[in-house]
C-alpha cells in the first residue's frame, strides 16, 4: 500500500510502504477502536446524565411546578378580577348550553346518554336535568356547550370552556363542592390549559390536530382533580 503525506515532495515520498494485515490483527484493531469509541461516548453520555441530574435537582420539571401550584392554590389567592372573570365564563358557557340543547347535536347527545339514566352515583345533564353516569353527564354537557356555538376562545384556536366547565360542574356536583371550590378548580383548569397551549398551538395545528381536544383534556382533568381534592 502506497501512502503520501499531503504537501510532501516527490523527493521525500516513500516509494513503497507495504503492510501485511492478518485476520487476527484486523479483528484486534477493530475491537480496540470500538472500545476506545465506546469509552469516549460513554464518558460523554455520563457527563450529560450528571448535568441533567444536577439540573433537575436544582429546578423541578414543569409538570411538577404545575402540580404544586394547583395543589397550593386557594380561593383567597385569586384576585377579584379573576373571580369575576371565572363567573362570567361560567355564565357564558351555560348560555351556550341552553342554546345547544335545542340543536340536533345537543338532542342527540342527550338521547345517547339517556340509556344511562337512573344511576345512583352519577351526574346531572344541563337543561334536561337527567341523572346519568359521571362520564355521560360531562360528555352531554360538553356537547351542548359546543353545539350552542357561544364559546370562549384562547388564541382564536381553542375553546377552554367547552371541556373545562362541564367537567368541573360534574366534579363539583358529585363531590358536594362549594361555589368557591368550583371557582378555584376552574381557575386552575384554565391556567394550566392555556399555559400549555400558548406556545404549541401552531405546531399542533400544523400536524393536523385541533388544539381544543389536545389541550382541553388537561384543563378538564386539572379542574376536576382540584375540585374533588
Amino acid at each position: 500500500m502506497e501512502t503520501y503525506v499531503k504537501g510532501s515532495t516527490a523527493k521525500n515520498r516513500p516509494q513503497e510502504n507495504t503492510t501485511n494485515l492478518t485476520r487476527r490483527a484486523l479483528l484486534q484493531n477493530a475491537l480496540l477502536i470500538r472500545a476506545l469509541v465506546g469509552a469516549a461516548v460513554g464518558s460523554r453520555l455520563s457527563s450529560f446524565a450528571r448535568a441533567a441530574s444536577q439540573e433537575s435537582g436544582r429546578r423541578p420539571s414543569l409538570s411538577r411546578q404545575f402540580a404544586r401550584w394547583v395543589a397550593a392554590l386557594r380561593y383567597d389567592d385569586l384576585p377579584p378580577t379573576v373571580v369575576d372573570r371565572i363567573k362570567g365564563l361560567t355564565l357564558h358557557n351555560l348560555a351556550s348550553a341552553l342554546i345547544g340543547a335545542q340543536t340536533p347535536a345537543g338532542r342527540q347527545a342527550l338521547a345517547l346518554v339517556a340509556e344511562e339514566a337512573g344511576v345512583r352515583s352519577g351526574g346531572s345533564t344541563l337543561v334536561a336535568g337527567t341523572r346519568v353516569t359521571i362520564g355521560g353527564a360531562a360528555f352531554a354537557n360538553a356537547e351542548m356547550v359546543l353545539a350552542g356555538g357561544k364559546w370562549d376562545t384562547f388564541r382564536m384556536l381553542t375553546h377552554p370552556g367547552t371541556s373545562i366547565i362541564p367537567a368541573a360542574l360534574v366534579a363539583a356536583e358529585t363531590a358536594g363542592a362549594s361555589g368557591q371550590e368550583l371557582i378555584v378548580g376552574l381557575a386552575t383548569g384554565y391556567e394550566v390549559m392555556e399555559r400549555m397551549a400558548a406556545d404549541f398551538i401552531p405546531t399542533v395545528m400544523a400536524r393536523g390536530f385541533h388544539a381544543g381536544p389536545v389541550f382541553g383534556i388537561f384543563g378538564a382533568a386539572v379542574a376536576a382533580a382540584k375540585i374533588m381534592r
